[in-house]
């Protein structure tokens, strides 16, 4: 039986009674539609939002939804591409052929509400929607994920309540979740694997998505792309499997797509927990990351360290800020962030606070400054340059073109390209000239979105030398049959008679664009 205290005229409500107060997985599911589902997926969750926003497949969704039936499935390659991590690293990312992906956003359409009834009786024995990060509209825009760990206003915060008997709390995460993911065991999560194995029949509907996201990936069978927003849907499917096994056999954690974070009331539970994580993960072909699973003895800071300092650090700072201010800011940021093993969501997190107070002139050109520097050393920093320092700040376009020059230097010389493609869109949207290009060192990297942003970048400048060159390099690559790999460089460099054969002249014809105008 509860108790209820009474506090200033209020009761306050119990444990159980606060979990229970937020929206449930199954409400935010049942919000999307198979209209919302294809629109979500196809129109705006093809291209990773790490790239620069020059992409855009609304064009691609209109055509799919008024030729459904022109669509040919077809297995393809896909263009794959490197981003630097927050912290040292980088995380090999990918876009999906078209032809591919919308064979796959299909028939995730056709199957929603198998998909959704799956997902629903997953989560349906849960107190608290252990899934923090997952498909739900965001807003008006037709998005149905980011990458948001702070929704606790709609979703709460269950952490404190989960915890509250609890003295050890154990981090966890996947070992190379999505490039592990085998094609077949999401024929199992839908399905049963017993079921799904001794029914292997192409016209059973949960063989169908394994065949179709197999197709994605040129036929193999492991490892989904990490960038197109279906793929979020599909690690769900398989580890939404793995909550209902766990949160049966009692134990109390949250999940951000792959990391997990239990707690339990000894060590012997914490073990016991992870054993019956592995065995749960091995089920579908998955293993635990060692190296990254630790048992900490409670309490604990519910926060990193440096963002508690940072709150500190904000609480102190006043509306208006001179030189001064941002000068001790940046250096008290750059502490934590060296504190944190170069981790650069410290900057990111630092901007934010800077940017949403009044700031003197003398400031702001400090800010823009020390920003100019960082992103030449992180290049992490890059993705929220513009929005946070460029468009927020004023930056000189001089001092843009400079640090778009030494980008590309960079990431040419270190064959990191991503800050190179950075270096380029700036010069498009900002039109300057960006020094030093050399068309043949371009074309002798053979990456596709390197070549996709110099031939944009020429056809903006009137560079028909370089142009020319793109497109023989681009012509070859479709006689070599290596056009799927490179896809997007070919589908804007060639017309649609000379992309005849590889598939995408269809789309060329019917008028369909993959680039937003700058």
């Amino acid at each position: 039986m509860d108790i209820k205290t009474e506090v200033g005229g209020t009761m306050l409500r119990s444990v159980k009674q606060q979990l229970k107060q937020y929206r449930t997985y199954a409400d935010y599911l049942n919000e999307i539609d198979e209209a919302d589902l294809l629109y979500g997926l196809l129109g705006c969750g093809m291209f990773s939002d790490k790239l620069p926003p020059l992409f855009s497949s609304e064009g691609l969704c209109r055509y799919v939804r008024a030729n459904r039936k022109s669509i040919k499935r077809k297995s393809c390659a896909h263009v794959a591409f490197n981003v630097p991590k927050n912290k040292p690293g980088i995380r090999l990312m990918g876009i999906p052929h078209p032809l591919s992906y919308s064979q796959l956003c299909l028939t995730l359409e056709k199957y929603w509400s198998g998909i959704k009834k799956v997902l629903v009786d997953n989560c349906k024995q849960q107190d608290y929607k252990v899934s923090r990060i997952h498909l739900r509209k965001q807003g008006a825009s037709g998005k149905l994920f980011k990458m948001n760990y702070h929704l606790w206003r709609a979703d709460g915060d269950p952490v404190p309540l989960i915890q509250t008997d609890a003295s050890y709390q154990i981090n966890t995460d996947i070992s190379l979740c999505f490039p592990s993911i085998y094609s077949h065991a999401v024929a199992w999560a839908l399905a049963g694997k017993s079921k799904a194995k001794s029914n292997r029949n192409g016209k059973f509907w949960f063989n169908q998505i394994d065949r179709d996201l197999r197709n994605c990936t040129d036929t193999e069978t492991h490892g989904i792309l990490i960038g197109p927003d279906a793929s979020n849907l599909i690690a769900e499917i398989l580890l939404t499997r793995i909550d209902k096994e766990l949160i049966a056999k009692g134990y109390r954690y949250i999940r951000n797509i792959d990391d997990f974070t239990c707690f339990a009331g000894s060590p012997e539970e914490a073990e016991h927990f992870l054993v019956d994580l592995d065995k749960q993960l091995s089920t579908f072909g998955l293993q635990r990351n060692q190296k990254k699973t630790s048992i900490d003895a409670l309490p604990i800071s519910s926060e990193d360290d440096w963002v508690s300092e940072m709150r500190a650090m904000s609480s102190e700072l006043p509306q208006k800020l001179d030189r001064g201010d941002v000068r001790r800011a940046f250096d008290h940021g750059i502490s934590l962030m060296q504190k944190s093993g170069d981790n650069a969501s410290v900057i990111i997190y630092l901007l934010r606070i800077l940017t949403c107070r009044e700031l003197t002139v003398p400031a702001t050109e400090l800010l823009s400054a020390r920003m100019l520097q960082l992103v030449r050393l992180y290049p992490y920093l890059v993705t929220t340059f513009e929005d946070l320092v460029i468009e927020k700040c004023g930056t000189n376009l001089d001092d843009v073109q400079s640090l778009s020059r030494d980008l590309y230097n960079k990431g040419i010389a270190s064959h990191n390209l991503y800050p190179a493609y950075y270096a380029f869109y700036y010069a498009m949207k900002y039109h300057f000239t960006l020094p030093g290009v050399n068309v043949d060192e371009i074309i002798d990297s053979g990456d596709c979105l390197l070549k996709t942003f110099e031939f944009l970048y020429s056809k903006q400048k009137n560079n028909s030398g370089a142009i020319q060159k793109l497109r023989d390099d681009a012509k070859q690559i479709i006689k070599s049959n290596e056009g799927d790999h490179n896809w997007l460089f070919v589908y804007e460099a060639l017309t649609d008679t000379e992309l005849k054969g590889s598939g995408l002249e269809i789309l060329k014809t019917s008028g369909v664009t993959f680039t937003l105008p700058l």
